[in-house]
C-alpha cells in the first residue's frame, strides 16, 4: 500500500501527545508493509536534525519551514479577520511552500490513500477532488476552543481574545469549517467513542471509525528501572515524600491551565494536610505563570526532559486535573502502562475505557481531589491495586501494535473501496 501522510508538525521527538500518536502509528504502518511519503511543516530550522528519525520509517520526507504571518493589529483588520477569514487555527498553519510541495508530489505519484493528520492539515487537500482521503481527528477543535474560551481563571500567559464575542465568533467559524471538511473528506478517524458520537451528531452519513490512542508497552511498563546516578540527582532527598507528577507539553494550553488550577485550588490546601507532599511539573515550554511556581519549595518545574519515564516511575500519584479536553490523553496511557495510580478529572479521562475506583480514580471537584490524594498518601496498597488494574487495561486495549494493525486494515479497506460498495 502506498500512502501519502500530511501532518501540521514533525512527529519527532516524541515530546507531545500528537507527535507520539502520529509517529507510533506510522511506525506500525511501516512494519505492516506500507510505503509512506511524508509531508510536514516545521517551525524552526533546528528541527531539520529530527527529519532523519522520520526517514527511517518513510520512503520520502519533505518539510516546509513555517513562520506564522505577522498580523495587522488595527481594529479594522481584526474585525475583518473575525468576520470574513477562515478560522485562526487554519490560517496560522497555512504555508504556500507546503501547498506547492503537495501539488508537486501528487502530480508525480499515485497513492492508494492520502492520510491527513488533524484538521489543520486538511487545507492542503480539500477542494481539489482527490479520492481515498482520510482525516484523522485527534480531537474536535471547536469543542476544545469553546471549552478553552469559557474556562474561568485561565492563565494570563495564554493567548486568547479578551473579547467574549470574538471567541464566540471563532467557535462558530470552527464548527462551520469542520462540518465542511468532514462532509468533503467523508472518511473520518477519531480516538474515542465520545468523539465519534459528537461528529456523527454534527454531520450524519460519514464513514466514521475509531483508532484509539495507545502506548508503547515495551517502553512504558512496570519493569522500568532508573539509573542510580539519575535517581540521586533528581530525587535525592525526596525518597520519603508523597510525590505527585503531571506530564505534558505546555505548548498545549489545556496543560498549563490544568497545572495552574491544581496548584492554586488544590495543592496549596494539600500542603497543610500532607506535610511531605511534593509536586513535579514535567514538560517543555512552561509559561511564566508556571515557572513562578518553582518559588514554592514543594514544587519542581522541570522544563523539557529527554525521558518522562523516571518521573512517572517515581510518582506516588499521577495527576491529570484537566478542565479543558477532547480526544484522549496519551499521558494517562503511559502512566497506566507503568502501573501507576492515576487521579484525573472526568474530562482528563475522556476517551479511555477506564472505570472509576477500579483502574483510575476520578475527581471532579477541589474537595474530591484533596480527599482522594489524602487517602492515597495513607493507603499505598490502594494505589498499587489501582495501578496494577490500570496496567492490565493498557495491555488489553491500548498497545500501539494492535492499534496500528487496525489502522492498516482500515486503510486497506479504503484502498479497496470497501466502504463504497
Amino acid at each position: 500500500m502506498k500512502l501519502l501522510i500530511i501532518t501540521p508538525y514533525l512527529p519527532y521527538p516524541q515530546d507531545e501527545g500528537g507527535k507520539i500518536r502520529i509517529y507510533n502509528l506510522m511506525r506500525v504502518l511501516h512494519l505492516c508493509g506500507a510505503s509512506i511519503d511524508f509531508l510536514s511543516l516545521i517551525y524552526d530550522e533546528s528541527e531539520l536534525k529530527n527529519v532523519e528519525a522520520v526517514k527511517k520509517i518513510c520512503s520520502s520526507v519533505n518539510v516546509a519551514l513555517h513562520k506564522p504571518p505577522p498580523r495587522n493589529r488595527s481594529f479594522i483588520s481584526r474585525l475583518n479577520r473575525a468576520l470574513t477569514s477562515p478560522p485562526d487555527l487554519m490560517t496560522k498553519r497555512f504555508n504556500s511552500e507546503l501547498m506547492k510541495i503537495t501539488d508537486d508530489i501528487l502530480k508525480k505519484n499515485k497513492y492508494d490513500v492520502i492520510l491527513i493528520e488533524q484538521l489543520y492539515a486538511a487545507q492542503y487537500i480539500t477542494g481539489r477532488g482527490y479520492k481515498n482521503v482520510v482525516l484523522s481527528e485527534h480531537n474536535v477543535e471547536s469543542e476544545i476552543f469553546s471549552r478553552y474560551a469559557h474556562t474561568k481563571n485561565i492563565s494570563s500567559d495564554i493567548q486568547i481574545s479578551r473579547w467574549g464575542l470574538r471567541n464566540n465568533i471563532e467557535v462558530l467559524k470552527l464548527k462551520h469549517h469542520e462540518k465542511k471538511v468532514w462532509r468533503e473528506i467523508n472518511n473520518i478517524l477519531v480516538v474515542s467513542e465520545r468523539d465519534r458520537k459528537f461528529i456523527n451528531n454534527a454531520v450524519g452519513g460519514l464513514n466514521l471509525d475509531i483508532i484509539p490512542n495507545g502506548v508503547d508497552l515495551s517502553d512504558f511498563n512496570s519493569s522500568f528501572k532508573i539509573d542510580n546516578s539519575f535517581e540521586r540527582d533528581i530525587f535525592g532527598g525526596y525518597e520519603n515524600d508523597f510525590k505527585l507528577v503531571f506530564t505534558g507539553s505546555f505548548t498545549h494550553f489545556p496543560n498549563t491551565d490544568a497545572v495552574l488550577y491544581f496548584y492554586h485550588n488544590i495543592f496549596l490546601r494539600l500542603k497543610h494536610l500532607i506535610p511531605n507532599i511534593r509536586f513535579f511539573v514535567v514538560g517543555k515550554n512552561p509559561y511564566p505563570d508556571l515557572i513562578k511556581l518553582s518559588s514554592d519549595d514543594r514544587v519542581i518545574v522541570t522544563n523539557y526532559v529527554d525521558d518522562v519515564r523516571p518521573y512517572i516511575c517515581k510518582s506516588d500519584a499521577f495527576i491529570v486535573p484537566l478542565r479543558i479536553g477532547g480526544g484522549s490523553r496519551l499521558k494517562i496511557l503511559q502512566a497506566m502502562g507503568m502501573s501507576k495510580c492515576i487521579v484525573s478529572t472526568s474530562i482528563g479521562a475522556e476517551g479511555i475505557d477506564c472505570e472509576n475506583n477500579k483502574n483510575i480514580l476520578l475527581a471532579d471537584s477541589d474537595n474530591d481531589f484533596i480527599n482522594t490524594l489524602i487517602d492515597l498518601s495513607k493507603n499505598r496498597d490502594k494505589a498499587d491495586k489501582i495501578g496494577k488494574a490500570a496496567a492490565d487495561l493498557a495491555l488489553e486495549k491500548y498497545d500501539w501494535k494492535s492499534i496500528g494493525r487496525k489502522l492498516f486494515d482500515y486503510l486497506e479497506n479504503i484502498k479497496n473501496n470497501v466502504f463504497n460498495n
